[in-house]
């Protein structure tokens, strides 16, 4: 994740809040299904770090899986 994107999403958070700990959990484990996910945790389509980028309340997956 480039600088840029981690400040997009960090302003996202901020301004839109953070998803509920169901829904954060719900993403996660999608994200955790997927085989586009990284031993590190890092989604290959859209480049995030998925335990942060399922916690933004107005974010979507690139996948459309969420």
């Amino acid at each position: 994740m480039d600088p840029k994107d981690l400040y997009i999403s960090m302003v996202s958070l901020v301004k839109n809040g953070r998803a509920s700990k169901k829904v954060y959990n719900e993403r996660y484990d999608e994200c955790n299904k997927c085989d586009r996910l990284t031993f590190g945790k890092r989604c290959l389509e859209c480049g995030c770090y998925m335990q942060i980028k399922a916690k933004i309340k107005s974010v979507k997956c690139p996948l459309g899986k969420w």
